[in-house]
């Protein structure tokens, strides 16, 4: 169960989470993004945060772009950098999370996931 603080819209999170954050590569970097919704972030800065395995967390940025969460910047000297969408909408669902424990949502997730067998 997910605790929520008051005006969360849950419906609209739990709808966001099943078809954003529907593999914890992605639930990691959503996570991520979160607390995080003004920055530009290179590869390597959310990879050393999350603690999580590279490679898979490569799938979940890649995802996550594809399905328009996350923007991709080509800088000065080809440095790659990823930051928030600009979609008010998918922005608002993720500075929401922050609303939530993230323990609790990686709990649901693995609750969800095992249940529907992701």
């Amino acid at each position: 169960m997910l605790a929520y603080r008051d005006g969360v819209n849950k419906e609209r999170l739990i709808r966001f989470l099943e078809e954003h954050g529907n593999t914890f590569s992605k639930l990691e970097v959503l996570l991520f993004l979160s607390r995080h919704p003004q920055a530009k972030f290179s590869f390597d800065a959310i990879a050393g945060s999350r603690g999580a395995r590279r490679l898979e967390l490569a799938d979940g940025v890649k995802s996550l772009v594809q399905e328009g969460i996350v923007r991709v910047e080509v800088g000065d000297k080809n440095a790659v950098w990823f930051s928030l969408t600009s979609n008010q909408s998918k922005r608002k669902c993720v500075e929401e999370l922050t609303e939530l424990d993230s323990g609790s949502v990686k709990k649901y997730w693995r609750e969800c996931c095992w249940t529907n067998r992701c």
